[in-house]
């Protein structure tokens, strides 16, 4: 019999798909405690002649806090990436979104990290909303963020790239949404909503046996034999059954006793179970182990095929 076996040509397939997953993040505004999944920044303008004025901290602008970034070149950065002629980014979005929106002043970036947003936020899924106000943001497909029921575009998603910007509405007295842009006040509530996308590979792996092939117990020169084994078999007109027997039967032991190292469990009369299957390299190292549910008896007759399936 074998003990291992090579998988056949077609014994190995793999693909790709696409897999969407649902977020909602509760963000309070100057917290300590947030989370850093999905921050909210200041971007400021920076004065005309800000280039020739950086002596000290106050000179870049706001501190944002946990981010750790200052507002003024975190403005200069995204209006050079995304909006200017020189820009290196690509929008993955209609053309058309660039240009609905141009920051100025002083815009909110919504930043969500690399661990949630995957390969990209899924287009048309992306909401933001601010207590007190029952008017929420909403991203429209094509990369950009709208005043719900209005059409007033006050920003733009870049859904690769797992960020938005907002225009934040200077002269808001209170915490709201309108069609100026966002206002955010210090320790009010902010909820953020959005699908992020995953590629996921599922490897599918098909292992098919012979009759005679795995249909014996293996021996085990430290202990004699497995030491916990599930079957059956005839002991004159009655079939015994077991399962996870432990025998503890050495191979030192039989052989002083002058009884066969095969005994019972190599006589052909114990009916062979699978439990689990080792997926093994070029090498024989140990990949991984596929656990079936319940113990499947060996066939004897026909070949006998498991398929066994995993995903990263």
């Amino acid at each position: 019999m074998r003990a291992l076996k090579p998988l056949d040509g077609d014994g190995y397939t793999k693909n790709d798909y696409i897999a969407f997953v649902s977020q909602s993040y509760r963000i309070i505004s100057g917290a300590s405690d947030n989370t850093e999944l999905v921050t909210i920044d200041i971007a400021d303008q920076p004065p005309v002649d800000w280039k020739y004025q950086q002596e000290k901290d106050i000179d870049l602008g706001t501190y944002n806090t946990p981010s750790g970034v200052y507002s003024y070149p975190l403005f200069s950065l995204i209006n050079r990436a995304f909006y200017s002629t020189q820009s290196i980014v690509d929008y993955y979005t209609s053309s058309i979104a660039a240009t609905k929106f141009t920051p100025t002043q002083s815009m909110y970036v919504v930043n969500i990290t690399g661990g949630s947003v995957g390969d990209g936020v899924h287009a048309g899924t992306f909401s933001i909303r601010v207590s007190g106000s029952t008017t929420p943001i909403l991203d429209d497909g094509y990369g950009r963020l709208y005043v719900n029921n209005t059409g007033s575009v006050v920003g733009n998603i870049f859904y690769k790239h797992g960020f938005a910007v907002i225009q934040n509405n200077l002269s808001a007295p209170t915490h709201s949404i309108s069609t100026d842009g966002l206002r955010i006040l210090p320790f009010r509530f902010v909820d953020v909503q959005f699908s992020s996308s995953y590629t996921i590979t599922e490897h599918t792996i098909v292992c098919k046996l012979q009759p005679t092939e795995f249909n014996n117990t293996i021996l085990n020169s430290s202990v004699g034999y497995y030491q916990s084994v599930t079957g059956s078999y005839v002991s004159g007109s009655t079939t015994v059954t077991y399962t996870n027997y432990v025998p503890n039967i050495s191979s030192s032991a039989k052989a002083a006793s002058g009884e066969s190292l095969g005994g019972l469990f190599d006589s052909g009369t114990l009916t062979p179970y699978v439990t689990s299957i080792g997926l093994y390299d070029k090498n024989f190292q140990l990949l991984a182990i596929g656990k079936l549910a319940n113990p499947v008896p060996r066939t004897k007759n026909v070949d006998q095929t498991f398929i066994i399936k995993f995903d990263t």
